[in-house]
């Protein structure tokens, strides 16, 4: 951390560049990607999710009825992420006090948990905590279930039906969904741990 307490270190990326403006010809072929499904998508109801965000983008809090749109991402891929400033915003932010913090990281990997866990120490941000989405090396479905599976033990609401799905794509191009189930009348088990 230098004297602006900018947090930098190397992150393995394979030699790639996240996050800033060498990503500006891929973020610019991502838009016309994004635009083009979602034209696709203009007849699909959308559900309304009633979570608050602050974004690492611009680490301000999020009007939930905002869509996180095409426009928002292309900007998170050719900017630098605001984590710092991110988790200073949500600490003290009146919107957050009485409600269930969890930072969840999107990304390919945790990049962010000892820094996320750094700055909440700092500011004695004790109700936070931090779920990624994907470890590095891991199966992918399994630690999403995982984070399903995590933010059901922190009280979030989530559609289990859509979390327990199986898409499949058949042609042409269609997606069929066949539900999956929620197992909820396991044999109780009787721990003996007495040795």
């Amino acid at each position: 951390m230098n004297e602006d307490q900018i947090i930098a270190r190397t992150v393995k990326t394979g030699g790639r560049t996240y996050h800033s403006f060498p990503m500006k010809p891929a973020a610019d072929v991502y838009n016309d990607l994004m635009h083009e499904a979602s034209s696709h998508l203009k007849n699909c109801p959308r559900k309304s999710i009633a979570a608050f965000m602050v974004s690492s983008v611009t680490d301000a809090a999020l009007d939930s009825a905002r869509p996180l749109d095409a426009d928002y991402w292309c900007a998170n891929l050719v900017s630098p992420v605001k984590c710092r400033q991110a988790v200073q915003t949500i600490g003290p932010c009146p919107v957050f006090k009485h409600v269930n913090l969890v930072v969840v990281e999107s990304g390919p990997h945790s990049a962010l948990k000892g820094p996320v866990k750094q700055i909440c120490h700092e500011h004695k941000f004790d109700k936070m905590s931090y779920l990624p989405t994907i470890e590095r090396g891991g199966n992918s479905a399994s630690q999403l279930f995982n984070l399903a599976g995590q933010l059901f033990l922190h009280n979030f609401s989530l559609d289990y039906e859509r979390v327990t799905a199986i898409e499949e794509t058949s042609p042409p191009d269609k997606i069929q969904t066949r539900k999956g189930k929620l197992l909820v009348d396991l044999p109780i088990c009787q721990w003996n741990y007495v040795k």
